[in-house]
């Protein structure tokens, strides 16, 4: 079965509120790693998120599914890194902005 992300157990999900979800598109690079770092637990990627993510350039690779491809691109080179990684983002592209709060306090 594919890992689950870790920030559960890392963060609270109180920090997810504090993020404007519907907007994400328009995320940051900086954005776009605080979500990842928080939803993922995996704090090493968040520099060479923050230089090589936007909100835009997430919904283009996921429309494309390229999402795996953009992220080795972007420097996350570990597969199962790059599987969790795709998946929280993949829930912001395919979920209503209350369905992503329901699914991170599950």
């Amino acid at each position: 079965p594919p890992r689950q992300p870790r920030a559960r157990a890392r963060t609270g999900v109180h920090a997810f509120a504090a993020m404007e979800l519907e907007g994400w598109r328009g995320w940051s690079g900086t954005e776009v790693a605080q979500f990842v770092g928080m939803y993922c637990g995996l704090p090493e990627y968040r520099e060479v998120l923050r230089r090589n993510l936007t909100g835009r350039s997430v919904f283009e690779l996921a429309s494309a599914q390229m999402l795996n491809k953009g992220l080795a691109r972007a420097g996350v080179c570990d597969l199962s890194h790059q599987q969790m990684i795709a998946e929280a983002l993949s829930l912001l592209a395919l979920s209503a902005p209350e369905e992503v709060h329901v699914h991170l306090e599950a």
